[in-house]
């Protein structure tokens, strides 16, 4: 394995369906997702149930294409979700959670974890780690193309008339505090 950046996927040759992503060092990413998937820790709970039940040797490492410009790693990885739109990837637009569906459980672990600024660990998170998360969100780009498959995706959920009248609400309420 090559200590290289690109495009990757991890393959379920029984099933045949795969995983699409993509690092800036493709072998330090691989050994993490295994040891991930392993101790059952795995972002991806698709993937981790696939382990679950195929087995981890029924799964390989493969690398798609090499990248030798770090800032075309996301748009490369996009262009190869949407060629094959891997199974596996519960986000089909590469470095966003745009389309990740929670579930009502996790959406509250989430929200008591917020409160008490508390990480979904469990973890205390102090106000100087939250200000270099923020930064850190802020500094990252996204090519041209996937702000438009972003924003596509955002425009293309419908929303309520409860929900958009509740959103204008808050805006009008926010005004009214400014002025």
């Amino acid at each position: 394995m090559f200590h290289a950046a690109g495009v990757y996927a991890i393959f379920n040759r029984t099933s045949e369906k795969m995983y699409i992503g993509s690092s800036v060092n493709m072998a330090k990413r691989w050994v993490k997702h295994k040891h991930e998937l392993r101790k059952g820790t795995h972002h991806c709970q698709p993937l981790l149930r696939a382990v679950a039940k195929y087995g981890i040797d029924s799964f390989s490492f493969d690398v798609i294409q090499f990248v030798e410009n770090f800032d075309e790693l996301t748009v490369k990885e996009q262009q190869w979700i949407n060629l094959f739109k891997p199974a596996y990837n519960t986000c089909q637009i590469a470095g966003s959670s745009l389309g990740v569906k929670r579930s009502s459980e996790t959406r509250q672990k989430l929200s008591i974890a917020m409160r008490n600024n508390k990480n979904s660990q469990g973890v205390v998170v102090s106000k100087e780690t939250k200000q270099k998360l923020s930064a850190k969100a802020k500094s990252r780009t996204y090519s041209a193309e996937t702000r438009a498959k972003m924003a596509e995706a955002k425009l293309s959920k419908k929303q309520s008339p409860e929900l958009v009248a509740k959103r204008m609400a808050a805006i009008a309420k926010a005004r009214k505090v400014k002025a």
